[in-house]
C-alpha cells in the first residue's frame, strides 16, 4: 500500500492508498482511499470531536491492533534496503526503542526515523514538536535506548541512550 504522512500541504504525486493527518489536516483531507486522523493528544487519546465523514480515528481503530509491522522489503536500492543498511550501521536490535523527534519530511528522515528501526524489529517512539523540558522523563518512561536525528535544543542525552547519526 502507498502510505503518506501528510504535511500541511498535500503532495502533487496524486492519490494514495492510505494517508495520515494530524488535527490541522482535518479540514483538507488528502486524496486517499483511507484517511486516518491522529489526535496528537497525550497517551494517544482519541479525538474529542466528531471526525469528517470517511476519516477514521487512528487511536480507536489502529492502536488496538498488535505492534507488528511488516517492513518494506525488496532488492538493493529500495526503501527496504536503505532501512536495513541504516539499521545495521547503527547496530539496532529488536530490543531497542528509538525516539524520533523529526517531521518525517523527506525520504532520508522517513528511512532514518521510522523504517530503519522497524527493519531491525525495534520499536519507534515518534514525538512531534517535543517539549525539551519533558524529553528526558518521557525517554525514561518509554524505556528509550536510542535517539534518531538531533535531540531537541538544550536536551542532554542520558548515558544509557545512544545517538544514531
Amino acid at each position: 500500500a502507498d502510505v503518506r504522512h501528510e504535511p500541511t500541504t498535500p503532495s502533487a504525486s496524486g492519490p494514495v492508498d492510505v494517508a495520515v493527518v494530524g488535527p490541522e489536516g482535518l479540514g483538507d483531507a488528502p486524496d486517499a482511499d483511507e484517511v486516518f486522523a491522529v489526535s496528537l493528544a497525550p497517551m494517544a487519546a482519541p479525538f474529542a470531536q466528531p471526525l469528517p465523514m470517511l476519516v477514521r480515528d487512528y487511536s480507536v481503530e489502529v492502536r488496538a491492533m498488535p505492534d507488528q509491522v511488516a517492513g518494506p522489503v525488496g532488492p538493493a536500492g529500495t526503501l527496504g534496503a536503505l532501512a536495513e543498511e541504516s539499521a545495521v550501521s547503527w547496530g539496532l536490535q529488536p530490543t531497542d526503542r528509538v525516539a524520533a523527534h523529526g517531521s518525517l519530511a523527506g525520504l532520508p528522515a522517513l528511512v532514518d526515523e521510522w523504517l530503519a528501526p522497524l527493519a531491525a524489529g525495534a520499536s519507534v517512539l515518534w514525538v512531534r514538536n517535543p517539549d525539551p523540558s519533558l524529553c528526558v522523563r518521557r525517554w525514561a518512561t518509554e524505556q528509550v535506548t536510542a535517539i534518531s536525528g538531533t535531540p531537541p535544543n538544550g536536551v542532554l542525552l542520558p548515558e544509557a541512550i545512544r545517538l544514531l547519526a
